[in-house]
């Protein structure tokens, strides 16, 4: 009995079939790069009214004894606001806003609309949160001697920056059970490196500094001619490290807990004490993406640089802020994450995507008016 046989592909038929196949994913990347794109704006907004539900819960406990005399106690305020408010909230991850976070990783664009995105797939910096532990060194002592380092620096001159625990060179670390071993040097000779100048126990919960505890200052003799100071983000915690005892404990402050993907906005809560009307005026913007706890706009004369954080000239930003290879580049600032636009949180729990022309430092949705 005949059977016929199988029929089968060709190979132009099976090379015609990968072609077709290879086109239509060619055209489809870009689409499904936005799909996930605006899937991350989604989830942005979900943090942001997530962040909303936890401050109504911390205003609800705060007033459960009676409503305070001083109306901002009943508000999450200050540099620290992420950290009261992160009992409220299942987990942290609320607090980092996802496309900031696909960038570092790696897997994002710029969110602008100029510029290319992270191809290094680096990790996120840690100069980006306010967890950063820093010593900024001063000279101490006038030492004379054109071979001296000090040669010229009179006592109270900033010498430089040493960042904690990860500035090479100048740190090593231990890991020593539940904790940290911190060694840093404060001058090395030479480029030689004894880490003899400053020990302390550094703890961590999720990756975050919560205690420092000092073991010793050493017997180099250079920590006698440098005064440093001890920051934990933008917060000065000892004017002078090495006048600490051993043993001294530093707990860390609020913000040095807080993550700084969004901003709470200074302005409702820096130029009135009525915070039980501001907090609920559908007008005011409360947390922001933004790459600083706070964004002080709260008058039209702040210091605060709006172009640094609101960045649509890639190539004007690198020429006036970036001074070195080794500084972090504009996308560690960029605020205007989505498309060219950034998430904003009312205080009324609306969430919304704003562009930069509407986000004006000028603007009064900034800072309440009475009004």
């Amino acid at each position: 009995m005949h059977r016929p046989g199988k029929s089968a592909f060709t190979l132009t038929e099976l090379l015609i079939a990968i072609a077709v196949i290879c086109i239509l994913v060619g055209l489809l990347l870009p689409f499904g790069g936005s799909a996930w794109a605006v899937a991350r704006g989604m989830q942005c907004k979900t943090n942001l009214g997530n962040i909303y539900k936890a401050e109504q819960a911390f205003q609800s406990q705060q007033l459960l004894g009676g409503t305070p005399t001083d109306g901002s106690t009943c508000f999450a305020t200050g540099s620290g606001w992420q950290a009261l408010l992160q009992p409220f909230l299942e987990s942290t991850s609320c607090f980092m806003c996802p496309e900031n976070s696909a960038y570092w990783a790696g897997t994002a664009g710029t969110g602008s609309s100029s510029g290319s995105g992270n191809s290094t797939g680096a990790n996120r910096p840690p100069t980006n949160k306010p967890g950063t532990i820093e010593l900024r060194v001063y000279q101490r002592q006038e030492t004379a001697g054109p071979n001296n380092v000090d040669a010229g620096y009179p006592v109270g001159a900033y010498r430089w920056s040493i960042s904690i625990p990860n500035d090479a060179g100048w740190v090593i670390t231990q890991q020593m059970g539940d904790h940290l071993r911190v060694k840093v040097d404060d001058c090395p000779s030479a480029g030689v490196y004894a880490w003899d100048d400053y020990w302390f126990d550094l703890y961590m919960d999720g990756g975050m500094p919560t205690k420092m505890v000092k073991v010793a200052t050493g017997d180099s003799g250079s920590h006698q001619r440098y005064r440093p100071e001890l920051w934990v983000g933008s917060t000065k915690i000892s004017n002078d490290w090495t006048a600490e005892a051993s043993g001294d404990i530093v707990n860390m402050p609020a913000e040095a807990r807080a993550w700084a993907d969004y901003g709470l906005s200074r302005g409702i809560y820096a130029r009135t004490n009525n915070m039980e009307i501001c907090r609920t005026d559908s007008k005011l913007i409360m947390v922001l993406d933004y790459p600083f706890p706070v964004a002080d706009y709260s008058s039209i004369d702040v210091n605060d640089d709006w172009k640094r954080v609101f960045i649509t000239d890639i190539k004007w930003w690198r020429q006036t802020y970036k001074t070195s290879d080794t500084d972090l580049d504009w996308y560690a600032y960029q605020a205007l994450r989505h498309g060219g636009r950034a998430n904003v949180l009312f205080c009324d729990g609306r969430v919304d995507e704003l562009p930069p022309e509407d986000l004006q430092q000028t603007n009064p949705l900034w800072w309440y008016s009475g009004i």
